[in-house]
């Protein structure tokens, strides 16, 4: 190999044979495999040796990336918290995963990574998925060259080969099940780890373990702003859970904004015409609650989405009662002003003073005041004591989406935009 003799040379060898004068940056914990030159080798060289002592990348400086070493080693007794970095432990996966993509959208470049525990079956089957966890499917990187620039990034979740030397605003590291706690101990499982050319049957099993957690020091320094991280192994997540704030699996609610993030997550900036619509402040997705008839912000919507003639006004969602139907919490609905509604639509009513957004239902004699979601109760008035402000016709999400009402079978239709040019029109 490089002109020397498989048994007798090695890539050091080769950079002082052809070279005059010799600078070399060497971290022992940036080693990731059995054949990559020894930290002895090192020693021997008749040099000049100098430490570099901080740690440029990570806004959390040199404390978190001992931290992080600590814990990977288990070697921590003391929770740390890092003001200025998000550290995030996640339950859901799925979860991780889209708030990094929330992340690349608001920052730019973020990634999904992860230890090389699955094998990469899409490289020759494109069609294949090779990352299976729960009931969530994902491809590993698509290319090996610049994987961190390439088009598809961010839909897909590179391995330790792509993203080592790279920097990243935020990172979703992923550990694989090839790292585990058993009886209070972190553990490597050989046969959990797929990365052929990295494996060594000469070497222990705590020879092993000290290359992985190499790698996932690597992984979990990437992020300059930030790093999220799901384990595979429930005992060491749990075991993680006690240094690293844990972010819950989110409820229902959340993985349809979630969605939202997936369609935001594919789209690209547009020029469009927009109109600014005055927003009166909250209504309440519960129970009924006082009326704010104030003046808080206006909010641009696509102006060609708007019935001509008509008046609009949007409120703020507060609460979790019409969930079922993507109106969620903090979100932005659209109202057209009118002071009657039809059966089944969603309205925005009042009673004694008190409002609240709701499924417009007649049964009989009575109006019921349906909710979108299984938890929480209708309300029934009468006629005479419901006054309608206006019938929902869209919902403008928190993250920029928008979905209006499509006429045809009453549903809500997400359309797919950023509002980009702004206008300063009022209705």
């Amino acid at each position: 190999m490089l002109g020397f003799k498989k048994e007798s040379g090695n890539q050091l060898d080769w950079l002082f044979k052809q070279s005059k004068h010799v600078v070399l940056l060497y971290d022992k914990n940036q080693s990731i495999k059995p054949t990559d030159i020894t930290l002895d080798r090192f020693k021997e060289i008749d040099a000049n040796m100098y430490a570099l002592e901080s740690q440029f990348r990570v806004k959390a400086g040199k404390e978190y990336t001992k931290y992080i070493e600590n814990i990977l080693n288990d070697n921590v007794n003391i929770k740390e918290i890092f003001t200025k970095y998000e550290l995030k432990l996640f339950e859901d996966v799925q979860d991780m995963v889209d708030e990094i993509k929330t992340k690349d959208i608001t920052h730019g470049l973020s990634r999904n990574i992860a230890g090389y525990a699955w094998k990469w079956i899409s490289k020759k089957d494109k069609s294949k998925f090779d990352i299976e966890i729960d009931n969530y499917k994902f491809r590993w990187n698509s290319t090996s060259k610049d994987w961190i620039n390439s088009d598809n990034a961010i839909n897909e979740i590179g391995c330790i080969h792509t993203v080592q030397g790279y920097d990243l605003n935020f990172a979703g590291v992923i550990i694989g099940p090839e790292l585990v706690m058993i009886d209070n101990k972190i553990r490597y499982i050989d046969g959990n780890y797929k990365d052929g050319r990295a494996k060594d049957s000469s070497k222990t099993e705590e020879e092993m373990k000290k290359f992985i957690t190499n790698i996932y020091k690597i992984l979990l320094t990437r992020g300059i702003y930030g790093t999220y991280i799901y384990i595979c192994d429930d005992n060491l997540r749990k075991h993680f859970s006690k240094y690293i704030e844990i972010v819950k699996k989110q409820p229902y609610f959340q993985e349809i904004a979630n969605e939202r993030k997936h369609i935001l997550s594919k789209i690209e900036e547009k020029d469009i015409k927009v109109i600014n619509i005055k927003s009166y402040g909250d209504i309440a997705a519960g129970k009924l609650e006082p009326v704010d008839s104030e003046i808080n912000k206006s909010i641009d919507v696509p102006i060609t989405l708007l019935e001509k003639g008509n008046e609009y006004f949007m409120l703020e969602v507060k609460g979790t009662s019409m969930i079922d139907v993507n109106i969620l919490p903090n979100d932005h609905v659209v109202v057209k002003k009118q002071n009657y509604a039809n059966a089944n639509d969603i309205v925005i009513a009042v009673v004694a003073n008190d409002a609240t957004i709701k499924r417009y239902i007649i049964n009989k004699e009575k109006i019921v005041l349906m909710p979108e979601n299984k938890n929480v109760k209708e309300i029934n008035v009468e006629e005479d004591d419901l006054i309608i402000n206006g019938i929902v016709v869209g919902i403008r999400a928190y993250n920029k989406v928008l979905a209006m009402k499509s006429f045809v079978d009453d549903s809500f239709i997400y359309l797919i935009f950023i509002v980009k040019t702004k206008s300063h029109k009022v209705i």
